[in-house]
């Protein structure tokens, strides 16, 4: 692949820049230790993550909560995670590099997660202070959720790139069909929450297990 059609670089960030689970985990489990529920392994969580917070809640309660329950849940977490949200987060190894090469080179950065706009914006900011991404965006209200194409593209009108001249990054299926529903090309990182066989399955044009294959893949002639 050229490195001239690849104008723009589109990162997930939960599971693909940062990991973010053991902070997710604590603070999901304070919340439903307040309902009286048994905590989950923290391992648990890499399959709940990674549609939104709604759905993180629906997924931790028992079926059949009430929507108000499940509401006040969404909120406590929001307070808790806005206290704890960078106590273990860390950039997986390799990515503070990758990314710094990358913003060297013609090529646009950008994230776009499933996590609150607020949060995720509070997440680039504090861990990548000296990268430069060209656009940063969580959930919006009133905006679908990934895998729906709709925040992709919006994303790409942003960037000034077609959707072909763009590669969509993710560790899971939702990042792999979000890219293939907007027309990106895809690359699946198995460093992350998900299994490489659940990348493949979701139809990723490529997978690595390191930042620093991505960012050959990127540039290379």
């Amino acid at each position: 692949m050229k490195s001239k059609l690849i104008k723009a670089v589109i990162f997930d960030l939960d599971g693909t820049l940062l990991n973010t689970l053991e902070d997710i985990a604590d603070c999901a489990n304070e919340v439903i230790l307040e309902f009286g529920i048994k905590p989950y392994p923290v391992e648990s969580y890499r399959h709940f993550v990674g549609n939104g917070l709604q759905a993180l809640i629906i997924r931790i309660m028992p079926e059949g909560t009430k929507k108000s329950a499940l509401d006040a849940g969404v909120e406590r977490f929001r307070e808790i995670y806005e206290l704890r949200w960078h106590e273990k987060t860390r950039p997986y190894p390799g990515v503070m590099e990758m990314l710094d090469s990358l913003q060297n080179t013609p090529t646009s950065i950008a994230v776009l997660s499933n996590k609150p706009d607020t949060f995720t914006r509070q997440c680039v900011h504090y861990f990548f202070p000296s990268i430069h991404f060209h656009a940063a965006a969580g959930n919006i209200t009133g905006v679908p959720l990934k895998p729906d194409p709709q925040s992709t593209i919006d994303m790409l009108r942003t960037l000034e790139t077609q959707p072909n001249q763009c590669l969509f990054v993710g560790d899971s299926s939702v990042d792999i069909k979000t890219g293939r529903a907007a027309g990106t090309r895809t690359l699946g990182v198995t460093w992350g929450f998900r299994t490489e066989t659940e990348l493949i399955e979701a139809g990723a044009d490529a997978v690595i297990s390191t930042p620093e294959e991505l960012l050959h893949y990127v540039i290379a002639s």
